[in-house]
């Protein structure tokens, strides 16, 4: 019986590097590959059997914890119609075991099954084509795939119905529709503006523009939708006027534009190795810590890979790595301290944040809204209001570079 091992969200022990050395197999992450169906070729999934359960992994993660209960795992095809089926044993040492990437596994299924990308009317249809093949017969995978497509199915509905309750009689709103075309394919059909009249059993009722027609909409049919917070945000401007009120504003407005714009900063992470500083770039799914250098001699004392003048790069090991800490840049303005997060404009201002409003109003900075404002209370207990904008060069009094360690600690220092 074949042994599996699913790779874990952490390797940074280094027992799955040790496995695949002893094997003889590549430390190289891209080398990862999961086992192909025999049948077919196509990509595999993992599932257990449970008391009377049979259940697809279907999602990104696999704990320790799910189906430890399980008698019996499987091997099985991604493909719908390929019934091939092969029990494995799972283990929890990868020494001498075939490893299963389960994040690689959920991506690509997603991508050939589109559940989550899939419109209501294009999961009805899967449903149906579900039900359809299971009246033929048992199949355990497919019965496991159907349950996960009716809870798409109704999560996506739910979320469509979470908006039409928000919308406010008489609010000006826009949005597309999904809707079977010719030879039974989906299409989407152009925005339509209009003014809400009421929420139905079924969906919503619209005064259509132009000529106030009266429209009925089902919600399985409702694509895109604004204003995406109707009780708070005004429908935005259609995106053909935005463009052309962007290309005729001319030089002047362009210029002004240029000023307002935010560079974000990129990741200031960094590693100690044998004394060298070195910015660590990611820590990869075998728990490997690759890191970038711009330094001849740390290159050369590490035997790190060169690309390109004057760059190298290299693969480290946890055990390898001596501190670990993020560098975090601050400002000092009219006497206050605070974080630069940004650059703005092509003058390269510091662009700063700060949770404190006494501290935000006194350098005129702005509010940010979230895109999606917390409205649950465990949402709203936990959200804390930020301010942020720019800093002139010519206001800016000190600055310095804070290390924020992820380990070891420092240790506390006594004045």
């Amino acid at each position: 019986m074949r042994r599996i091992y699913i790779l874990r969200a952490n390797e940074e022990d280094g027992r799955l590097l040790d496995a695949l050395t002893a094997a003889g197999c590549s430390t190289d992450e891209s080398a990862l590959e999961n086992p192909v169906c025999p049948r077919c070729g196509s990509s595999t999934l993992l599932a257990f059997a449970e008391d009377d359960q049979f259940q697809v992994v279907l999602w990104e993660k696999v704990d320790d914890t799910d189906g430890a209960g399980a008698h019996a795992w499987y091997l099985i095809c991604s493909r719908f119609d390929c019934a091939y089926q092969e029990e494995v044993e799972r283990v929890l040492d990868p020494m001498g075991a075939e490893v299963f990437d389960q994040w690689s596994a959920s991506a690509e299924f997603e991508e050939y099954a589109g559940l989550m990308e899939r419109h209501p009317i294009e999961l009805m249809d899967l449903i149906e084509h579900f039900r359809a093949v299971l009246a033929t017969g048992q199949n355990r995978k497919l019965t496991c795939m159907l349950e996960e497509a009716e809870w798409r199915y109704e999560e996506s509905l739910e979320w469509r119905w979470k908006w039409i309750r928000s919308v406010p009689l008489s609010k000006r709103i826009r949005f597309t529709l999904v809707v079977e075309g010719d030879e039974d394919e989906i299409e989407e059909t152009d925005e339509i503006e209009g003014t809400f009249v009421t929420a139905t059993d079924d969906g919503f009722m619209v005064l259509r523009d132009p000529g106030e027609a009266c429209m009925l909409v089902q919600a399985r049919n409702l694509g895109r939708f604004q204003p995406q917070r109707p009780k708070t945000q005004e429908l935005p401007k259609p995106r053909k006027q935005e463009i052309a009120e962007v290309l005729s504003a001319g030089e002047r407005g362009s210029e002004a534009r240029k000023r307002q714009v935010v560079y974000n900063m990129s990741p200031n992470h960094w590693v100690v190795i044998r004394g060298y500083h070195l910015r660590l770039d990611d820590v990869n799914r075998l728990g490997q810590y690759k890191v970038r250098c711009w330094d001849p001699a740390a290159a050369e004392a590490l035997s790190l890979t060169p690309h390109g003048e004057r760059y190298w790069e290299g693969l480290f090991r946890r055990s390898e790595i001596e501190e670990r800490y993020d560098l975090k840049i601050m400002i000092k303005t009219k006497g206050h301290w605070v974080d630069m997060v940004a650059y703005m404009g092509e003058e390269k201002w510091p662009y700063v944040r700060t949770e404190d409003p006494a501290v935000a109003a006194d350098l005129g900075l702005t509010e940010q809204i979230p895109l999606y404002p917390p409205e649950t209370e465990e949402e709203i207990r936990k959200y804390r209001r930020s301010w942020s904008g720019g800093v002139p060069e010519s206001e800016i009094e000190d600055r310095q570079e804070v290390r924020l360690y992820h380990w070891p600690l420092p240790e506390f220092k006594v004045r």
